[in-house]
């Protein structure tokens, strides 16, 4: 029996079970969206078959960068926040299906979830303008929080369309966008055929089926700050995905204060908490992807009513 092989995911820890060996399985990956992905199959793919399958997940991931990637200037959520008409502007329907989407949740989440926090996002340094040491002034933080709000965009899908109440509107869906890919590249996967799959993006979990030894897949959630190996919890997934947000990755130090990317769509501020993180177990990546984000902001006290009205199953990691 071999020992087991441990594959780093972001802010989880996925292992497989010892019974599960080399040769039972097929990997593939690459790199997408600033992040990487990664596909384990619960059976053996000929070469052939092998380098078409990663050509075909390689191409729909490009895809949907090209779509959402905030960091290229050229892709179609950049032109849209580019722009400062107030006009009604034709969009590609990935780009009004998810932004519709993000509406819906932000709607479920009672705002915390908010698809237009581009401003913010920059203005803190979590964005694609660069990292800073220090917090904005609350001036820079009321100016940029008025550019923002879910009620400030109008989205139609027939035909697709995007509309901004205000010229300084930027979407940034980040927050779901791995969520939205790894979902897609479920129906790519099922289409073709494939069953019994693991698939990660950016951390993001979705699995498929059995694994090798015809067993759920098993996935562990990695105590925040520990070693690689140290694993919080672990759990059997099978037809469902998995999605972890946190406040101990992307952050800076000033002052004495810590300061997260998790930044609350009512006060422009990062949020302070005793949450470390917040893993959701949903059918939907993309859902699970959301509500991570959006139960951080909450916190427990609040979070937990909600996750419960919405059937999620929920780990909470807290500090001492």
């Amino acid at each position: 029996m071999s020992a087991p092989r441990f594959f780093r995911l972001g802010t989880l820890l996925c292992f497989l079970l010892p019974s599960c060996q080399p040769e039972d399985q097929a990997a593939l990956g690459g790199k997408t969206m600033g992040t990487t992905w990664s596909l384990q199959i619960a059976r053996p793919l000929t070469t052939g078959e092998r380098g078409k399958l990663q050509q075909r997940l390689t191409s729909e991931l490009d895809s949907i960068e090209r779509v959402f990637s905030t960091w290229n200037p050229d892709s179609a959520i950049s032109r849209f926040n580019e722009s400062k008409s107030t006009e009604t502007i034709p969009v590609t329907w990935p780009l009004a299906q998810v932004l519709a989407s993000a509406l819906d949740l932000s709607r479920q989440t009672e705002g915390a979830f908010d698809p237009t926090m581009g401003p913010l996002i920059e203005l803190w340094g979590f964005g694609s303008g660069g990292r800073r040491t220090e917090p904005p002034t609350p001036d820079e933080i009321s100016t940029a929080l008025s550019k923002c709000g879910a009620d400030k965009l109008t989205v139609t899908l027939n035909p697709p369309t995007l509309r901004k109440a205000i010229p300084d509107l930027e979407v940034n869906p980040s927050a779901l966008v791995e969520g939205y890919a790894a979902d897609q590249l479920r129906h790519l996967l099922k289409s073709s055929g494939y069953e019994g799959w693991l698939l990660e993006i950016g951390g993001d979990i979705l699995a498929d089926g059995l694994s090798p030894d015809g067993r759920p897949w098993r996935v562990g959630i990695q105590t925040p700050g520990a070693a690689l190996n140290d694993s919080f919890s672990d759990l059997p997934l099978s037809n469902q995905a998995l999605a972890t947000s946190g406040t101990y990755r992307q952050r800076f130090e000033h002052g004495g204060r810590i300061y997260s990317h998790l930044i609350d769509p009512k006060t422009g501020w990062p949020i302070e908490t005793k949450l470390v993180s917040v893993s959701v177990v949903s059918p939907s990546c993309m859902k699970a992807d959301a509500f991570a984000t959006a139960l951080m902001i909450l916190g427990r006290q609040r979070g937990e009513p909600l996750a419960q009205r919405q059937g999620l199953r929920v780990f909470w990691i807290e500090e001492n």
